[in-house]
């Protein structure tokens, strides 16, 4: 769907979306929001949403 507009780019790209992407995205980016904004360290931040995308991944994976 979205296809011809990735790549009409020279750096455009489409990721695979899944079951669950939504979720797992969100978390990702709010992580780098989080770093960005210095609420929280990268330490701190990316284990945690690592572990909640991981998490996403598995109830999704049926």
């Amino acid at each position: 769907m979205f296809k011809a507009a990735a790549d009409s780019l020279p750096y455009g790209f489409q990721a695979t979306a899944f079951v669950g992407y939504n979720d797992y995205r969100n978390e990702m980016l709010n992580a780098i929001d989080n770093v960005t904004t210095k609420k929280q360290s990268p330490n701190k931040a990316f284990p945690v949403a690592a572990k909640k995308m991981r998490q996403t991944i598995s109830q999704n994976n049926n």
